[in-house]
């Protein structure tokens, strides 16, 4: 049997700036869903908090502007109905629902370094074959995270 969800680690509440300890937060969606579930356990924790604001983005009249309000009930289905959709064409699981996820880098590498690796290593399969872009992103941070030993999980 494979890894699931409730193998990671998953912490409750906000995590402060300086208890952070190298963790950088993954997209609330389901490319941050599928990079999480790929690294694993050892280098992924999940946080549980109170969800956030939601930004609203609206065009009218060829002027495009944004705010931010209270997310609905509504807006944590649809991130959540679209998250599963995302993994669902890679075969994978489900997350649990309410859990953002970090991930632990290696000394020196950035989010930009990660979101470039990862976007390289998925064009390296066809569009439309997702089981084969989550191959070739297990590849890519397979050889990232290998030098980075899996660390607490944050649980």
């Amino acid at each position: 049997m494979g890894r699931g969800w409730g193998d990671f680690g998953v912490v409750t509440g906000e995590v402060a700036d300086d208890d952070r300890d190298g963790w950088t937060p993954l997209p609330h969606n389901g490319w941050g869903a599928l990079v999480a579930f790929v690294a694993g356990p050892g280098h992924v924790r999940g946080v549980r908090r109170p969800p956030g604001p939601t930004r609203v983005v609206c065009e009218r009249g060829g002027v495009r502007e944004s705010f931010l309000r209270p997310a609905s009930q509504e807006d944590l289905e649809m991130i959540q109905d679209g998250i599963v959709g995302y993994l669902s064409e890679s075969r994978t699981p489900p997350p649990p629902a309410g859990v953002t996820w970090e991930i632990r880098l290696p000394p020196g590498m950035t989010e930009v370094d990660l979101d470039r690796g990862v976007d390289s290593a998925m064009c390296t399969a066809h569009d439309l074959d997702f089981p084969a872009q989550k191959a070739a992103v297990a590849a890519y941070l397979g050889g990232v995270l290998a030098g980075r030993a899996s660390g607490r999980d944050g649980a």
